[in-house]
Parts: structure tokens; C-alpha cells; sequence
């Protein structure tokens, strides 16, 4: 763990779309691909972590102020179809339920050069949503013995 608080970059991709990091022709093909995969900009999420994951090496040899340095100036030679496609493949990645997660990392790793890092278990938000419904699945039972006790007295 370097201490580089995601806030420090985070924030500045996300408020202003990555116009900082990048060029007005990159611009474009970044900006397409976010208002084209829906209202919700959600991909502009898989876009930020596939540019951390294409600058990962340089992150993990570096320390704390380097590797902040690396993350807000991002590399222009960067390609942004790479950047488009991978996240692409991450937000499908993360839409998928848990048990394709670990198969879907795999033909993720086997086209692409590089490490993905990505977790072999669901996102925090289907795991929170799994936990609740396991609970939700047990208190109709245990309802229903309270129902069965109560007539046996």
C-alpha cells in the first residue's frame, strides 16, 4: 500500500472526464464511448480503472509521491482504444454474476499481455446483495417456526 488516496486523481478524471489527462482527438473517442454505453456514465468507472491497470507496473516500483506523479500525469502516448476496450471488457466483467467472475478473469488474463488484478469473487455490491437475500431466505423460516410453535401451546 503506497498511502496514495484514490481522492487525489480520482476525483480530478472523474469531475472533468479525463480532459486533463488526455488530448481533445483521445478526448473524443473516450467521451463516445461513455455517452454511448449509457445515462449513467458508468463506464467513465472502467475507464478510470483500466488506466490505473495500464500504468500499474509504474505504480507498484514507485513510492508514494511518484507514484501519485504517475497517476495525474497520466501517459499521452497512452492508447485510448486499448484504454476503451479494456474497460469494455471490465464493465462486463463486473455485470456478470459470481460464478462466470472467475472464468471471465481468466479469458481476460489470456487476451491481454498484462496482469488484470481483478478479484476472483463478486464486487462488493453483489456480495451486500447476496448477504441480504441469504438473510432475507432465512426469516420466512424461522417465522414460520415461530408460526408452528405458537399452535403446539
Amino acid at each position: 500500500h503506497l498511502g496514495v488516496a484514490p481522492q487525489l486523481y480520482l476525483l480530478r478524471w472523474m469531475r472533468l472526464l479525463f480532459a486533463h489527462e488526455f488530448g481533445l482527438p483521445q478526448l473524443e473517442v473516450l467521451w463516445d464511448a461513455i455517452f454511448a454505453h449509457g445515462k449513467a456514465l458508468l463506464l467513465a468507472d472502467h475507464i478510470a480503472l483500466a488506466m490505473i491497470i495500464s500504468v500499474r507496473q509504474e505504480i507498484l516500483a514507485a513510492d508514494s509521491a511518484s507514484a501519485l506523479r504517475c497517476l495525474l500525469t497520466f501517459p499521452e502516448s497512452e492508447n485510448v482504444h486499448s484504454l476503451v476496450e479494456r474497460a469494455l471488457r471490465l464493465s462486463h466483467y463486473f455485470d456478470k454474476p459470481r460464478s462466470a467472475h472467475a472464468a471471465t478473469a481468466m479469458q481476460l488474463q489470456s487476451k491481454t499481455s498484462e496482469p488484470l488484478a481483478l478479484p476472483l469473487q463478486a464486487p462488493p455490491h453483489q456480495q451486500h446483495n447476496q448477504h441480504q437475500n441469504q438473510h432475507h431466505n432465512q426469516q420466512p423460516h424461522q417465522h414460520q417456526h415461530q408460526h408452528q410453535h405458537q399452535h403446539q401451546h
